[in-house]
């Protein structure tokens, strides 16, 4: 195992920064997001496409802490959070740019 400072770099890189497992949202009858899994890397740039009521909107919806899921978790650096509202998930990715760039 290489534990030089490089390593640790190229492996931070390779695990997702922002990570959706099996999140689920329903609105009374209708599911909006069933399952869905999502994770953005370092320096990734995504798009995120599909048809009318795919639950784009949903999901980022979910990302910002707007709305929390119903099921699975989001992961920020590889640790699952519950951020009840957007200042608190704002707050928090404030932080990690903080750490990020005192490096």
């Amino acid at each position: 195992m290489d534990d030089s400072p490089l390593a640790a770099a190229s492996a931070a890189a390779s695990s997702p920064i922002l990570e959706l497992r099996g999140v689920s949202k329903k609105f009374g009858h209708v599911q909006a997001l069933l399952d869905a899994d999502f994770a953005l890397l370092h320096g990734e740039i995504m798009a995120l496409v599909g048809d009318n009521g795919a639950g784009k909107s949903t999901l980022i919806k979910v990302i910002a802490g707007a709305h929390q899921p119903d099921a699975g978790e989001v992961r920020i650096d590889g640790h699952a959070v519950h951020l009840p509202n957007p200042r608190a998930r704002l707050s928090r990715s404030a932080e990690r740019w903080r750490r990020t760039a005192a490096s």
